[in-house]
C-alpha cells in the first residue's frame, strides 16, 4: 500500500512541478501579447497546479 502512495507522491509532485512551469511561461505569454487576450490557459493552469499541490501534500501526510 506504501508503494502506491509513494507513487502517487511522486506523479503529483512532478504534474504540481510542471504545471506550475506551464501556468508561469503561459503569464509571461499573455504579458507580452497586445489586444484583447484569453486567459482561460493560465487559470486552468493556476488551478490544476494547486489541485497537484493539495495532492502532494495529501499524500506526503499518509506517507510521514
Amino acid at each position: 500500500m506504501n508503494l502506491w502512495i509513494s507513487i502517487a507522491l511522486y506523479v503529483s509532485f512532478i504534474m504540481s512541478i510542471f504545471l506550475i512551469s506551464q501556468a508561469y511561461f503561459e503569464s509571461l505569454r499573455l504579458m507580452n501579447s497586445e489586444g484583447k487576450v484569453k486567459g482561460i490557459p493560465f487559470v486552468f493552469l493556476s488551478s490544476l497546479s494547486l489541485f497537484f499541490t493539495l495532492l502532494t501534500s495529501y499524500f506526503y501526510q499518509l506517507l510521514y
